[in-house]
Formats: structure tokens, sequence, C-alpha cells
């Protein structure tokens, strides 16, 4: 069930939230119950289906209604019947205006009871959403497993197991990369794969039996990325360090995002509470490069085992532009001949300072020179002057010794 799709910020609020409810007796059964296979997934449309409507799967019986919220309002509940556990009822949140769901009985959690039946409910929105429940039975009760929820419509087929370890496997989207780089049109997610074991949800995206799915998306966000779209760049790399080419494939981007964009992620620079980063302690980053590596690192897709510099090392000052916070030196991150200029004149710090028969005074001249630099006006022009005529000063201090 490979899907891709688009979730919008802010609809935390609207994703369906299963209520479980034990009842006494059999659920209501519309005559001439309709047998479906396990591993199957079946929709249940309300007016095109019935309502209710009874199924007979694997000895369950699975009845899917409606009921009334509002005058012109109506969400879907399913009640559930059959031989090892207790009848339960779920009542879901409404959805579109008719109601509807996807459903089957079968394996998902291999560590879970005999009977398991995974729920898709789709919430409705411009671009919104598909929550996933899994019910299965422990000890004669039922217990319900939030899955979560992803962008996009209901599932459109029950899952299966994609990498040969005998788990079937939910193949979804990283919905994290939505409304980062891009608007939503724009954005791109990878592929996120989650497995249920135990009654836990674990990502198991990481695990390299699952390359054939990151190499199908690396080809078509690489297509977007070469043609100047941030968000298919951001995919394109985090795809490429799912599958160990993150070398390969940083240059391609650097060469084609888009330097004009102003989507960009932001770091903090203390903790985040729910109140979001305190006024100050954002950290904007120089450029999309840059953004992207902080967003890559911070979700988990880069990390120590990948320490290649966002930015092409000569483009880099000689400072850590993350530290940036005054509009001098946000400058010289922002422009690669004021960096470069930087760079070059750390180095020649360096050498001046190893040559310099009284150290102390040439700390103190370059303290001054630092005092004047961050007082001068935040031009291009001024500042490449007084970095030229400082890199001059420095070769002289580190040719006459």
């Amino acid at each position: 069930m490979n899907r891709r799709g688009l979730k919008a910020r802010g609809l935390g609020g609207l994703v369906s939230v299963a209520l479980l409810l034990t009842f006494a007796g059999s659920p209501r059964a519309a005559p001439g119950a309709q047998n479906v296979p396990r591993n199957t997934l079946v929709v249940w449309d309300a007016k095109r289906d019935g309502d209710p409507k009874t199924y007979e799967i694997g000895g369950l019986r699975p009845t899917w209604s409606t009921r009334k919220v509002a005058s012109d309002l109506r969400a879907p509940t399913l009640e559930i019947a059959g031989p090892g556990a207790a009848a339960y009822r779920l009542a879901l949140e409404p959805g579109p205006s008719n109601p509807s769901a996807s459903f089957g009985v079968g394996l998902i959690d291999p560590q879970g009871g005999p009977d398991q039946i995974l729920i898709s409910t789709y919430t409705g929105g411009a671009h919104c959403c598909d929550q996933l429940d899994l019910l299965q039975t422990n000890g004669g009760a039922w217990t319900r497993t939030n899955v979560g929820s992803w962008n996009g419509g209901p599932l459109t087929k029950f899952p299966t197991d994609v990498d040969g370890d005998t788990i079937p496997d939910l193949v979804m989207t990283d919905d994290r990369f939505l409304y980062v780089f891009a608007s939503y049109a724009g954005s791109s997610a990878p592929p996120q794969i989650m497995n249920v074991l135990g009654g836990k949800v674990v990502d198991v995206s990481r695990n390299p039996r699952y390359r054939v799915l990151f190499q199908a998306d690396m080809e078509t966000a690489k297509g977007g990325c070469v043609e100047h779209n941030n968000g298919p760049c951001a995919a394109f790399i985090a795809d490429s360090l799912r599958l160990g080419v993150f070398d390969w494939a940083w240059p391609i981007m650097m060469e084609n995002f888009d330097r004009t964009s102003t989507w960009l992620y932001n770091r903090c620079a203390v903790a985040v509470r729910d109140s979001g980063c305190p006024a100050g302690r954002e950290l904007k980053p120089v450029n999309f490069p840059q953004s992207l590596f902080w967003f890559l690192t911070d979700n988990g897709y880069a990390g120590p085992a990948y320490p290649l510099s966002p930015i092409a090392e000569k483009d880099m000052p000689g400072f850590d532009c993350a530290r940036a916070m005054t509009p001098i030196l946000q400058l010289i991150c922002k422009t690669p001949a004021l960096a470069r200029r930087d760079r070059a004149l750390t180095a020649a710090y360096s050498l001046a300072m190893r040559a310099a028969p009284d150290k102390d005074a040439l700390r103190e001249s370059e303290r001054a020179w630092i005092r004047a630099r961050d007082a001068a006006p935040a031009t291009a022009d001024v500042l490449a002057r007084i970095y030229d005529e400082r890199l001059q000063t420095l070769g002289a201090l580190a040719g006459s010794h």
C-alpha cells in the first residue's frame, strides 16, 4: 500500500479518535452477511453497501453502521461479534459526509492475538488524513492500537510482507517533510515503513531490506530536484541516506537546489516545549543546504555517520554560521565571496600567529579588527574592503618572519 500524498499542518485535532466500548449481546446485522476472505481489504460505503452492513470473515462478524452526530452529520460505527472474544463496539468520529471505512481481518502483529482487524478511516479535509487502528484479541478481550495518521485517503489493499521477514509492512510516507521546504503542492515525502509488534508501532525504515522502496522514490525525487524544486531535493537526499549514497547525491542537490526559496527549517538554541521556540532563540540557516542538513539530523536521517558539511567547504567562513546572530555575520554567511575571505583570514591569522614575536599584541590587534568589522556598515562592498586590508596585513606579518 505504498502511497504518496500530503498532510496539512495543524490538522491533528481533526484526526479520528476511536472510542472502544464494551457492550452486551450480539451486534446488529443486516440480513445475508457478505463473506470475505482473510487478508483482504474491504471498503464499506454506507450509501453503496448498506447501513448497517454485516460481513463474515474467518468466523468474525463485523457490522458497519452509522450513528447520528448532528442533524446533518453521521459517523461510522463498527460492531464485532465472533467466537473467542467478547463483543465490542468501535465508535469513530465523523469524517466525510457519507460514512465509509476500509478494513480487513488478517495478521498484522505477529506477536499479537489470533483475531486482528486493521481499520482505515478517512477524516476528510483538503489534504488529510488516513487514520489506522488495529484491533486484536488478547485473552478473550479486544485491545486497540492506534497505528497512526497519515495524509491521503484510506488504504487501498491489505498490508503484505515487503522485505521477506514474514512481518506485514505498513508502507506509508514520512509526513514530517510536508510544508517544510515547499508548499503543499511542492512538498515530497519519502517512504516510511511501520511494523506493529506486540501492540507497539515500530518504525523500521532504516532496515536495508527496504532498499527497493527508497530506490524507486529516489529516482522520482531526483527528477523533481534537477528541476530546481527544493521539496523533491529534500526527499532525494533523505532517500540517499537510507541507501548509503549520500556522498553521490549531495553534489547533485547542491548543483540544482532553488537558491531563491524562502522555505527553510529553523533550529532552536534550546529545547522546544509545547509553546514553541522562545523569542530570540531561533537559529536561522544560511541557505537551503544547511537547513536541510539540520532537518535530516534532527529527524534521525543523518548523524555522525554522515559528517559531510551541508555547504561546500570553500564557501564556508571560519566561524559557525549556526551561531551567526548579528547582521554582519549573517551577511558573511550568505555571501560566498565574503565567506571565502573570512576562511582565508582564519588561515592567514594562524600563520601570522606562528611567526609573530609578540603574540599578545597580534591577538589584541585581531580583537580590535573584529570590533571594527562588526561596527562597519553591513554591505558586501565595505566588508570585502575591510577583509582585503586585514588579509594584506596578516600576509605581511607572516611573510616578514
